[in-house]
């Protein structure tokens, strides 16, 4: 309130209020603005209508090639996702080193790149692209995305050079008409159907109402809210289940990284992994958990070490918490898994084949081999090392995953 009268004060306008007990509260304000365009904007009874949230994709463009550089892997799944119906190929870096060889061997017609990312940032690696000779992406715009969108950054992140500006957690009718303003006509094409969420045409509040109990609610998930960022529940669903199985291994990161918060470095890199964090937490919808790693980026940001050390942990235990919370989202439970320690053998062929496949980059055989791990029960000391392998199946970390061994008895 304190902060409304003072903009109010600027605006030469002050708050007014109505106020009858037992009824409630009325606050107004009037703003004397000059008239700079006589053109009419509309008529308010119209504008004031409730937005239709029907979506529905009208162009495909199966011959248009972008490329998405983010390093969190649940949004480069989401961006995908949103993308399906159009047909674009979609090509994905997980930093800013990985974009640049990517720029060198490849024509691109729009790149979206994140902003925030360990060592080469999208500000960064943007400004290296510009400086480069002849490459095929030399003239291909550049979207920048962010979830910070303070007051003027739009035209800062313009200023630098970037085509566009893209706000995060991504709004997919924005998504999809930014991509058509940017893509060379010649490449867009009238789509071959039509696709309506069934949930909103008219006469479905019923089967709404269905689709929505089929969700388990989750204390702390909003899942309304989620529903936003995505297309279907199938989608949503998909993504949330990414999430409870990369829960281990994104803590563990963060913890590793908590051990450097003493310098400036170290809390740099900090505040890149848990803006990621809560970056995934607002995508499905864990509001209280994106509130908290906020506050962490921010204090990493600022240098205040003290609500670092006091914050971290409190954090760690609640995004654990989540993951266990979120365990109804796993494709088999543990007590139907076997335990590892009685299969060393088997695991270790496994271990052999998933390092063949890498090498020969066979993704399916990849994915055939973590659905078979997955079967197994592991001990919780040998879990983070699962988790990073899952982590280097889904980003087809080929080097990594080449180099795993381990023991009969492991």
């Amino acid at each position: 309130m304190s902060i409304t009268k003072q903009l109010l004060g600027l605006l030469n306008s002050e708050l007014k209020i109505s106020s009858v007990y037992g009824e409630g509260s009325e606050f107004s304000f009037e703003l004397v603005q000059e008239i700079v365009d006589n053109t009419p904007i509309g008529r308010l009874e119209d504008m004031a209508k409730p937005i239709s949230k029907e979506y529905q994709h009208g162009y495909e463009a199966p011959e248009a090639r972008i490329l998405f550089v983010d390093d969190n892997e649940l949004n480069r799944k989401v961006f995908v996702g949103l993308l399906k119906e159009t047909k674009i190929h979609i090509d994905e870096a997980g930093n800013g080193r990985e974009c640049l060889e990517k720029v060198k061997q490849n024509a691109y017609d729009i790149i979206f790149m994140d902003h925030m990312m360990p060592e080469l940032d999208g500000v960064e690696t943007f400004q290296i692209m510009k400086e480069m000779g002849d490459f095929p992406c030399k003239d291909t715009p550049v979207v920048i995305l962010t979830a910070n969108a303070l007051v003027g950054a739009k035209e800062k992140y313009l200023q630098k050079g970037f085509r566009a500006f893209l706000e995060k957690p991504i709004d997919y009718e924005k998504l999809e008409y930014l991509i058509w303003d940017l893509l060379d006509k010649d490449l867009v094409q009238e789509a071959s159907s039509v696709v309506v969420s069934a949930e909103l045409q008219e006469g479905t509040a019923a089967s709404s109402e269905s689709e929505y109990t089929e969700l388990p609610m989750v204390e702390g998930v909003d899942w309304k809210y989620a529903r936003l960022h995505f297309k279907d529940d199938q989608v949503m669903s998909d993504t949330v289940k990414f999430f409870a199985e990369t829960v281990l291994y994104e803590g563990k990161e963060l913890e590793r990284l908590f051990a450097g918060i003493g310098m400036e470095f170290g809390r740099k890199e900090f505040c890149t992994k848990v803006h990621s964090m809560k970056n995934s937490a607002v995508t499905i919808g864990i509001i209280p958990l994106a509130g908290m790693a906020k506050v962490l980026e921010d204090a990493a940001r600022n240098g205040q070490v003290e609500v670092l050390q006091a914050m971290t942990p409190i954090f760690l235990e609640c995004w654990y918490e989540y993951g266990k919370r979120l365990e109804v989202f796993a494709p088999v439970s543990a007590t139907d898994k076997w335990l590892a320690a009685d299969y060393g053998e088997e695991i270790q062929k496994l271990v052999k084949s998933m390092n063949q496949a890498a090498e020969e980059m066979d993704i399916d055989a990849l994915d055939e081999v973590w659905k078979q791990l997955s079967e197994y029960q592991f001990s919780e000391e040998k879990q983070e090392l699962l988790e990073r392998i899952h982590k280097a199946v889904l980003e087809f970390d080929v080097d990594y995953l080449q180099g795993v061994t381990i023991s009969e008895d492991w």
